[in-house]
């Protein structure tokens, strides 16, 4: 895990480990569109910021902990649903751990909801009971999906740009701050 570095990125301190945490629990307890939370967003930060397995976990936990607050579903759907959530951590590692600029945030971002969107619906297609079991009905529930596609696109477009702003800004007045003590 990393605490900072030379040029102002602060790392896996643990004031940015708590905010990401409060943002993930937070944007998910408190009242929102279906499906526009925060949870994209902080597996990219966090894969940015903190990297290895504490990027991946961190937003898997906030899941957990906050799935028995607002209450489980489907095992399948469930396993699909944190499957997925994997992904952003590992964009954030990968794409975004040395090049945060906007149009990177942006294309991590959507990319993480279309395989939601792919991945989840067919879990739930493929759980049974609630659509036909051939293609017909797999093609009904991606349609009967498309309103939580749209909010969850938003949400994640939105909440990583929210994040990561913040996250500018923070890192900005870190290094300014140890710029005027350096020449004090």
């Amino acid at each position: 895990m990393r605490l900072g570095n030379h040029d102002g990125r602060l790392g896996g301190t643990p004031l940015m480990i708590g905010l990401i945490a409060s943002a993930g629990i937070l944007g998910r307890i408190i009242p929102h569109a279906p499906n526009a939370t925060p949870m994209a967003a902080l597996g990219l930060i966090a894969g940015s910021l903190i990297g290895g397995r504490a990027a991946i976990a961190i937003p898997l936990a906030i899941l957990a902990i906050t799935d028995l607050a607002i209450g489980t579903y489907s095992p399948v759907v469930m396993i699909a649903v944190y499957a997925c959530m994997i992904v952003p951590g590992l964009l954030g590692m990968t794409l975004l751990k040395h090049s945060r600029n906007p149009l990177r945030i942006a294309a991590c971002a959507a990319a993480s909801s279309a395989l939601f969107f792919v991945v989840t619906n067919f879990a739930v297609w493929s759980a049974g009971g609630w659509y036909a079991d051939n293609f017909a009905g797999l093609m009904a529930c991606y349609a009967a999906a498309l309103p939580f596609a749209r909010n969850m696109l938003a949400g994640d477009l939105v909440w990583s740009a929210a994040m990561f702003a913040g996250l500018a800004l923070m890192e900005n007045r870190s290094a300014i701050a140890k710029t005027v003590v350096a020449k004090a």
